[in-house]
């Protein structure tokens, strides 16, 4: 009776942790089912160019989806009309939407508030692209703040140090503008907005409703973005001596009065896998074409600017430790039983069962050994009697088991044999198209480092039959993850392990250093290790990144160095032009002394010529202007930084250097003459470039005609032909000998007793 209460008590522990493998298998398949049926997946290199690629914009819809649309729809408008092979919609999200959107890749781009920005930026990598620019009564403004205010009356609360014990109401937690903002104003003030007000309160939308709360005396004081006081003022809800804004400041960036430090618009921002070359066709498109268009508040428009700097989010985010920088709580013996108390509960009824079923084993186990030992006893006996009988008996049943022991050991290494052959082939098979696929994806052009990488981290994970695929990249003594496939998370937590998964992998060397590793994960240790083959194959995969990473870093390397290259060849050019510039910004100034000194002089006079002197202090005043635009072409000459790509026009640039070589033409006599295509279409470059190329170039056409003893002439000519803007520096000089010819653009070449031999190389590269 016992032993079948205990045997379905463990069969009945049996199915109950079957159901639970069971529930975890189908938690595993929905979750691979969503990220590889549902997770929307799309290339924008698609070989159709017939077809019209989708591209979903999410949008932070604070004020509601209807409102969110009504506002944002004439960006994908206009964005759908300016890059026709492409469609834009707008899709609104809150807070937590937007976050699910992008961990799924259901969405290209974000617009979304300067905090929510920096939490994406964090946790997923997304990168802003343009910021949003305002304008109010005709100006413009890419920041914002917010101001914390009081009804005009309460002279007990006169600074932000008065608010303590008062009440506050703000639009939420979460809000950006609505809360975090006076949260940190509040915070350097010794403030904390959870603890020393007697009563905080959130609204929620629209913000007017805390200023009512404020004026109707239901709350000591609140706070709202700056432009909300402005607008309720010019829509004539509330007067502007009614509020009285807290600890005011003033910025020329800013139109308004605010309270709390000014931060950078909304932000316009491409997903990590998003490619570049779009992104920078929608920054074109917003930067230049895209209209001033009216905002849903009466008064106010916007624009698109150049990204801005984020970092003051983040330090506020820092200091606030909300957003990507919360604490997590220390880890406790209490918490963790708190948090996993049904497992700990499963793990002892387990352990206790195990405990009951292993002693009723043993107790069978002991009633088998007795009844073996009376059997032991029993056979003993019969034995003795028979031993006459069975002797010969005996002896041949041994020889025949000798026998079949030995043919059975010989027919156990045969198959051994054939098992470990047929094993053997199918590795040495399977392998083969390994090494097929790995040279596939290796060598395929126009598939980036990136997806390369994605792909053989793919194919191994199928090869090696593991759970993940990851690459790390070492960051001083940590490693951060680069790349992983799947790139969904993966729940490794077991009974067993305790949320410990089973990592295998080796080193990455990228120019003989350590810059990383490729790692492969497991929920449970394998039955067996990796063979020799598959240790190769690893290391094979580690080689070429390592390598790929190495020719990256030097290539980035190399950029570094030919942008400062080129930035030391204009300075040496200036240097080198330093007398000319000199004398040139002196013509100017001479003027200017003798017309000033000259209109003085007549001022003294009984009767002067006011016309005269007018006449004179307006020539000197555009003599100033011909110097400062002489010193501005030089400013914009030397300035470095990086390199810009924008829209200029091609002859503005050469007579730009032709100005700047104004002094040096004249001096050598030169005559330079121009003969350019008015009708050129702008180009897109780095104008900066650009001119160091052609004054080089012109430089190097004045100094061949230095040994000319007659007319010396250099023109300088700009066409189009098929579909290309041409330049020519064409002149009467010396020319150039073959031998010389074939080293022209070589580093550090030259045949000048003073040059460096950079101007060519650099204006090549």
């Amino acid at each position: 009776m016992c032993s079948n209460c205990m045997h379905g008590r463990y069969c009945i522990f049996k199915r109950l942790v079957r159901m639970i493998l069971n529930f975890r298998t189908l938690f595993c398949f929905l979750l691979l089912y969503q990220v590889c049926f549902i997770s929307p997946v799309w290339s924008l290199e698609d070989k159709d160019q017939n077809r019209v690629t989708q591209i979903r914009i999410g949008v932070l819809a604070f004020r509601g989806i209807e409102k969110a649309h009504k506002r944002w729809d004439s960006i994908a408008e206009h964005l759908s009309k300016k890059l026709p092979e492409y469609q834009f919609s707008i899709h609104p999200y809150d807070l937590d939407g937007m976050d699910q959107a992008v961990a799924n890749h259901s969405i290209d781009f974000v617009l979304t508030n300067p905090g929510n920005y920096v939490y994406l930026e964090t946790n997923y990598g997304v990168t802003r692209i343009a910021t949003l620019s305002n304008q109010y009564k005709g100006q413009l403004y890419t920041v914002y703040g917010a101001s914390i205010f009081v009804r005009a009356d309460r002279k007990d609360i006169q600074t932000l140090s008065d608010l303590k014990d008062k009440s506050f109401m703000a639009v939420s937690e979460q809000a950006f503008g609505g809360f975090q903002m006076a949260w940190r104003e509040l915070h350097d003030s010794g403030m904390d907005p959870h603890n020393d007000f007697s009563r905080l309160e959130f609204s929620g939308f629209p913000q007017d409703k805390i200023v009512h709360a404020v004026l109707d005396g239901k709350v000591d004081a609140g706070t709202v973005r700056s432009e909300t006081l402005a607008r309720m003022v010019d829509e004539k809800k509330i007067k502007q001596d009614d509020v009285r804004i807290l600890d005011p400041r003033f910025d020329e960036r800013y139109p308004f009065r605010h309270s709390t430090r000014v931060y950078p618009g909304w932000a316009f921002a491409k997903m990590k896998r998003t490619p570049d070359i779009l992104a920078q066709k929608i920054l074109v498109a917003l930067l230049i074409t895209y209209p001033e268009a009216e905002d849903f508040v009466p008064g106010y428009r916007h624009k698109w600017t150049i990204p801005l700097d984020y970092s003051p989010v983040h330090e506020t985010f820092r200091i606030l430790k909300i957003g990507p920088y919360v604490e997590t709580d220390q880890v406790t013996l209490v918490r963790v039983i708190r948090q996993y108390r049904y497992w700990i509960i499963v793990g002892i009824i387990f352990f206790a069962m195990l405990m009951i079923s292993t002693l009723y084993v043993s107790r069978i186990n002991q009633r088998l050994s007795t009844s073996r030992k009376a059997l032991e006893i029993e056979v003993a006996e019969r034995k003795q009697a028979q031993t006459a009988l069975a002797e010969h008996s005996v002896l041949l049943e041994e020889k025949v088991q000798q026998r079949t022991v030995e043919l059975q050991a010989v027919n156990l290494e045969l198959e051994q044999d054939i098992q470990t052959r047929k094993q053997i082939e199918e590795m040495l098979r399977i392998n083969e198209v390994m090494l097929r696929r790995l040279y596939e994806i290796t060598s395929t052009v126009g598939l980036s480092f990136d997806d390369k990488v994605i792909a053989l981290l793919e194919l191994a994970t199928q090869h090696f039959q593991v759970e993940q695929g990851m690459v790390l990249q070492k960051k001083g003594d940590d490693y951060i993850n680069l790349y992983k496939w799947p790139n969904s998370e993966i729940d490794f937590s077991t009974p067993a392990i305790n949320k410990t998964p089973f990592c295998y992998g080796m080193k990455i060397k990228a120019q003989e250093q350590n810059a990383g590793a490729l790692c492969f994960i497991e929920k449970y240790p394998r039955p067996q290790m990796f063979s020799n083959l598959d240790l190769d194959m690893m290391q094979l995969i580690g080689q070429w990144i390592g390598g790929e990473m190495g020719r990256l870093q030097a290539e980035e390397k190399a950029r570094q160095h030919q942008h400062e290259l080129a930035h030391v060849s204009r300075l040496g050019t200036m240097g080198e032009m330093a007398s000319g510039i000199a004398h040139e910004l002196n013509q100017p100034l001479t003027a200017i002394s003798n017309y000033t000194r000259g209109s003085i002089n007549r001022l003294k006079e009984d009767d002067p010529d006011i016309t005269n002197i007018i006449d004179a202090i307006d020539r000197a005043g555009k003599e100033a202007d011909r110097a400062a635009e002489i010193i501005k072409r030089l400013r914009s000459f030397v300035k470095k930084g990086e390199s810009v790509r924008e829209l200029f026009n091609i002859n503005e640039a050469l007579e730009t250097v032709v100005g700047i070589m104004s002094r040096q033409i004249k001096k050598q006599s030169v005559d330079v003459r121009l003969d350019l295509d008015e009708s050129l279409p702008e180009v897109v470059g780095d104008h900066i470039q650009m001119e160091q190329v052609m004054l080089n170039l012109l430089r190097n056409s004045i100094e061949s005609m230095q040994a000319n003893d007659g007319e010396r002439i250099v023109e300088l000519r700009s066409w189009q032909e098929l579909g290309q803007i041409c330049v020519s520096v064409k002149d009467n000089g010396t020319g150039i000998d073959a031998d010389v010819r074939e080293k022209l653009f070589h580093p550090f070449f030259t045949t000048k007793q003073e040059g460096m031999g950079l101007g060519l190389s650099i204006s090549e590269s």
